[in-house]
């Protein structure tokens, strides 16, 4: 963690809103790599990825819940097109959204624990675990976008894994 002077000289040993928000983001980017490796043992891919996702929607609760206390932060990441980084930002609104986001995909990685269990035998979880977990880090990388290049990136990885996440029960033409 990144020590921070108080005001009372104690230091703050809890990271920031934004370092949260990017931990859960790096969770499930973990998760959706991960996934594969365990693509031959479904009951362990499914407990580990629903465990991880739970366990990154905390993260991102936190960050969210931080953020709409006062916990505003911005960062410059050194990555993107030369002379053009992107850049992030966790303010009040997007904590809002943090949070919002992060609280529905806790319930919804505890839900999938039962409801994914009727597909293992009929076909592999795989996809749909690495598109989850894509949707869900581009639905929080959109919220933290704080310009419009980093923000079409991250929209375009969201649609892109909805895209997949629909298509996933393809065996019904419904």
């Amino acid at each position: 963690a990144i020590l921070r002077d108080c005001g009372g000289g104690i230091p703050d040993m809890m990271p920031s809103s934004l370092e949260l928000a990017l931990l859960s983001v790096a969770a499930f980017f973990l998760t959706a790599f991960l996934a594969p490796f365990l693509s031959s043992r479904q009951n362990a891919l499914l407990n580990t990825s629903c465990s991880l996702m739970a366990i990154a929607c905390l993260i991102g609760l936190v960050a969210g819940v931080k953020a709409l206390a006062g916990d505003v932060d911005s960062a410059i990441a050194p990555i993107g097109l030369p002379e053009l980084p992107f850049y992030l930002r966790l303010d009040e609104l997007s904590g809002f959204f943090v949070a919002l986001i992060s609280l529905i995909g806790f319930f919804v990685s505890i839900y999938s624990l039962g409801y994914l269990k009727g597909f293992i035998g009929k076909r592999s979880l795989t996809p749909l675990v690495v598109f989850t977990s894509l949707f869900m880090a581009g639905m929080l990388l959109v919220t933290l976008a704080d310009d419009a290049f980093f923000f079409m990136i991250s929209w375009e990885l969201m649609a892109a894994a909805s895209f997949f996440l629909v298509v996933f029960e393809d065996e019904r033409a419904e």
